[in-house]
């Protein structure tokens, strides 16, 4: 199953609230998920590594990072070029 996701397709201020985002969307699909796009601005100055403080954007990669990582869902990483490349 081939999944896009966005951070300004709604808002949640925490990592963990788009973790269950993310699982909501793929449901018991996880080893067959292919993550095709997925991104927030990376030209904002925003700090991915800190903590998400309520920003929705911050939230949204560390969320999202952090499922892919512990998940069997595969996402193709980093895209040159692209302002929402990661």
């Amino acid at each position: 199953m081939a999944l896009h996701n966005y951070a300004f397709w709604t808002t949640h201020s925490t990592p963990s609230q788009w973790e269950q985002d993310w699982n909501n969307r793929i449901g018991s699909y996880a080893s067959r998920t292919v993550v095709t796009e997925y991104g927030a601005g990376m030209t904002t100055g925003k700090n991915y590594n800190g903590s998400a403080n309520g920003d929705n954007e911050v939230a949204y990669i560390q969320g999202s990072t952090n499922l892919f990582r512990n998940s069997s869902i595969y996402w193709s990483g980093l895209r040159d070029g692209d302002s929402y490349s990661i």
